[in-house]
């Protein structure tokens, strides 16, 4: 299904604002970084797996502080800690665009 055209702009004007803009700039500078790139990346994909593998909250929270252990140390390098930041920024406002939408649709209501 292609989504309408007005769903298109909407995709197109989150990608133009700020928060994007910074998130890809530090995620190509970290990704791109000889040392620490594929490690970043690795992590991202395990975080990832952990999240869609469908466990109980409290396995998934003991699974993930194992993680974040593994890689305390590429965690602390202030590229990616910049990179991680510029990503919850972005998406908060994502969740921000969500919640209003949902309020200004009545979604609520619906149900």
């Amino acid at each position: 299904m292609i989504p309408s055209k007005e769903v298109q702009e909407l995709a197109q004007a989150l990608k133009r604002s700020a928060e994007y803009t910074e998130m890809i700039r530090l995620r190509r500078k970290v990704m791109g970084h000889p040392r620490y790139g594929r490690h970043m990346l690795y992590f991202e994909r395990e975080q990832a797996r952990l999240y869609n593998m469908g466990l109980p909250e409290t396995e998934v929270d003991v699974r993930l502080k194992k993680l974040y252990t593994e890689f305390r140390e590429l965690l602390g390098v202030e590229d990616v800690k910049s990179y991680i930041e510029s990503a919850r920024v972005y998406q908060r406002s994502i969740m921000e665009s969500i919640a209003y939408l949902n309020r200004n649709l009545e979604v609520s209501r619906i149900y």
